[in-house]
């Protein structure tokens, strides 16, 4: 499919007032490619098979968005093949956020679960407010 699902961290900043279109720059290049909505769910569409096809790009390699601003311009950044990926498939898209809260060795003897800081709530799911904490048993997880 030539088909990126929307990052949910780009609704936020566009809804309700989405762009028809939003340019990807990658290698000095800059290519056009469509908004398309099904259902409730927006895609980037048009013009992404293109943009694949010119840069020789695979639908086995992670694609990053990299956007500053409620502005259409993205800065694509790509990832080579899926670490031991057994049959090619399509990965949408993925958008790293690193937060660091503070680990007592109290929470990890009792599995307390991690609460996340109030900012990383932001780029969760409404259901995912804490992650558990598991010790690993073992040598080398000791």
């Amino acid at each position: 499919q030539n088909i990126i699902e929307v990052p949910l961290s780009y609704h936020r900043q566009w809804r309700p007032y989405y762009p028809t279109y939003v340019l990807f720059q990658y290698n000095g290049t800059t290519h056009f490619v469509r908004f398309h909505k099904y259902g409730s769910r927006y895609f980037f569409s048009d013009g992404l098979k293109q943009f694949r096809r010119t840069h020789d790009i695979d639908d086995s390699v992670i694609m990053r968005f990299f956007i500053a601003d409620k502005n259409t311009s993205f800065e694509v950044d790509v990832i080579g093949p899926i670490h031991r990926q057994g049959c090619p498939r399509s990965v949408l898209a993925t958008r790293r956020h690193i937060f660091t809260p503070d680990v007592t060795e109290h929470m990890m003897q009792h599995s307390f679960p991690l609460v996340l800081p109030p900012a990383a709530l932001n780029f969760l799911f409404g259901s995912q407010k804490v992650i558990p904490v598991r010790r690993g048993y073992g040598k080398r997880n000791q």
